[in-house]
């Protein structure tokens, strides 16, 4: 598995198509909120696997000296194989993000055990953004 920076358009189309599997079909998140004007000034990211389909992805939102890093999706065929935190470890590790002094997560609360386990604290208490129960999380970089 291969995470890499999104630059081309073909990338955004195939993040696109991860991102409306997992949040519109799958989570029932209506497609106007799911996809946003943020899109367009995001930083992307997507796992490529050894054939080099696009299996997950995520973007960046800059919000000065933090990173707000969001619609966190892998597909679910590739669910349990830590794709996840490879991504997220990777991610961290960009050079695109050394201006950056935290990141920044809103996670579904279902998974924050996930962002726990990579070091990222809770720092909310929760609440509903896209009719889905979320909490706010964070970890210094």
């Amino acid at each position: 598995m291969k995470t890499k920076f999104a630059e081309t358009q073909a990338d955004f189309f195939r993040i696109v198509r991860i991102r409306t599997e997992v949040f519109v079909i799958e989570q029932q998140v209506d497609l106007h909120i799911e996809q946003d004007q943020d899109d367009e000034t995001a930083m992307h990211w997507l796992v490529e696997n050894e054939a080099g389909e696009a299996v997950a992805c995520c973007r960046g939102l800059d919000f000065g000296e933090e990173i707000h890093i969001g619609r966190v999706a892998v597909l679910k065929p590739y669910r349990g194989q830590h794709i996840g935190a490879l991504m997220m470890r990777e991610i961290e590790k960009d050079p695109h993000l050394a201006r950056y002094k935290k990141i920044v997560v809103h996670a579904q609360a279902q998974v924050e055990g996930f962002y726990a386990s990579l070091g990222y604290t809770t720092v909310s208490k929760p609440f509903y953004e896209a009719g889905i129960r979320h909490v706010t999380m964070e970890k210094a970089l």
